[in-house]
């Protein structure tokens, strides 16, 4: 969906406005804006819009696919403002509706009756190895693979942050066991 959006704007951006009508093989219409009437194509209105109706869609069959297929679903509970300030992400974060989709998640899972367990953002869930635990110190945005210093196991950051965010999850909703004994 990303590179279809990507083409879609790409296309937009290089429609000249005076021209963008013609180009598209579409007449202009009159909008009345601010009390001003201009012109535009209706190309140049429409665009936008499917962007943001097939961004919707999207994340709506996505989510609720998700919820019906799980029992529990954890997600990591990201300040996204803050992200969105890192200006080399900021249009892949926006792009990917991180707020809208977590939002979602949240109401179709009160509407199906599963659990929705949110990880602490500070949680190290990208610097804990999967296997044995330990927690690295440093971890840049640029190393994508690293090696536990404990166990020797290659961890790719995502994955890993994907496992150990679901790990996390679990752990919250698992039932709490008392040593065997019922009565306990």
């Amino acid at each position: 969906m990303t590179d279809q959006l990507r083409r879609g704007e790409v296309w937009l951006a290089n429609l000249n406005p005076t021209q963008g009508s013609e180009q598209a093989g579409i007449r202009p219409v009159i909008i009345f804006q601010n009390d001003l009437v201009s012109q535009f194509s209706t190309t140049t209105i429409a665009i936008p819009l499917t962007f943001a109706d097939s961004r919707k869609d999207f994340l709506h069959k996505l989510t609720t696919q998700l919820v019906r297929e799980n029992q529990v679903i954890a997600v990591e509970d990201l300040a996204v403002r803050n992200l969105v300030k890192n200006r080399s992400l900021a249009r892949s974060i926006t792009d990917a509706a991180w707020g809208e989709l977590v939002r979602q998640i949240e109401y179709k899972c009160q509407w199906y009756g599963r659990d929705l367990v949110k990880v602490d953002r500070f949680f190290p869930s990208s610097k804990r190895c999967g296997n044995c635990g330990f927690v690295i110190d440093k971890l840049p945005l640029s190393i994508r693979e690293w090696e536990c210093p404990e166990c020797r196991a290659i961890q790719d950051r995502d994955i890993n942050s994907a496992n150990n965010i679901l790990a996390a999850g679990l752990a919250v909703t698992a039932p709490v066991t008392h040593g065997g004994n019922p009565h306990e």
